[in-house]
């Protein structure tokens, strides 16, 4: 799964091929440099069978790990995570199948935890090989190969102190979709369509339809609104916080006590 990696190769292949059209237009207009025309269209031609080959290569090299089937243009939804209820599992078994059965998505699990969880993802991933692998153990590896490769990422806990995942995720540019609880309401700003912010999307109450709801909502987005997704990406591989942002705060607040 290479969404986020095509999106920006792609960018950067269609900036040459358009300086090099308007290249070669003008070596044939201009006299005496008509062979120009013949050499952009052969420089255009290898840089993009160059970046399809690659592009080729990786989603090979990530089918390979199990993450997915190559190539594909539906979101991708990583979860790396101990599989308890305090991660919010609960709520995922309860509207899975609907979720798989319905939506064009993509769904990675990486790692261990409670028997019954463990063996539901296996259950899906034979029942949906071609929407879900599961991964029943943990690799460090494998996990940010996960972060990187994924879409959004998954975490609906019950609470969640402060929360690691997320903070990776949007490090990733991996949008999380999280539940409004204790670090990830701290760190998730919910996407705002009509004023155009947020880093990510979030449900309120412990209810798996609602969350099931968000998860459609970034799906909508993803698809139908690529333009204000990448936006989201950007945003949320700018969120900054290190104990640089967090030592000003501290600063700010021991300034205003002494006066």
């Amino acid at each position: 799964k290479i969404n986020k990696i095509t999106r920006y190769s792609s960018i950067a292949l269609a900036l040459i091929q358009s300086i090099g059209i308007c290249v070669s237009l003008n070596g044939a207009i201009v006299s005496g440099y008509q062979n120009m025309a013949w050499f952009c269209y052969i420089v255009i031609g290898v840089v993009l069978s160059a970046g399809s080959a690659l592009a080729i290569w990786i989603g090979e090299r990530i089918t390979e790990r199990g993450i997915g089937n190559g190539i594909s243009l539906l979101i991708f939804i990583g979860i790396v995570s101990r599989l308890t209820d305090q991660k919010g599992f609960d709520l995922i078994a309860y509207v899975m199948e609907e979720m798989l059965s319905q939506d064009a998505m993509q769904v990675v699990v990486l790692g261990t935890g409670e028997e019954r969880y463990e063996n539901m993802f296996r259950y899906f991933d034979e029942k949906y090989p071609g929407k879900l692998a599961a991964n029943i153990y943990y690799s460090e590896d494998l996990s940010h190969k996960i972060y990187a490769a994924s879409d959004a990422f998954l975490m609906p806990s019950l609470f969640e102190p402060c929360g690691l995942s997320q903070l990776m995720a949007l490090r990733y540019g991996t949008l999380p979709i999280v539940r409004e609880t204790g670090g990830l309401k701290d760190t998730v700003e919910p996407y705002n369509e009509f004023e155009q912010t947020g880093t990510g999307f979030t449900f309120t109450n412990y209810n798996a339809h609602e969350m099931m709801n968000a998860v459609r909502y970034a799906e909508r987005i993803f698809y139908d609104k690529k333009r204000d997704w990448n936006h989201i990406v950007d945003r949320a591989m700018a969120a900054d916080f290190s104990w640089r942002v967090s030592a000003g705060q501290y600063q700010q607040m021991y300034d205003w006590l002494i006066g």
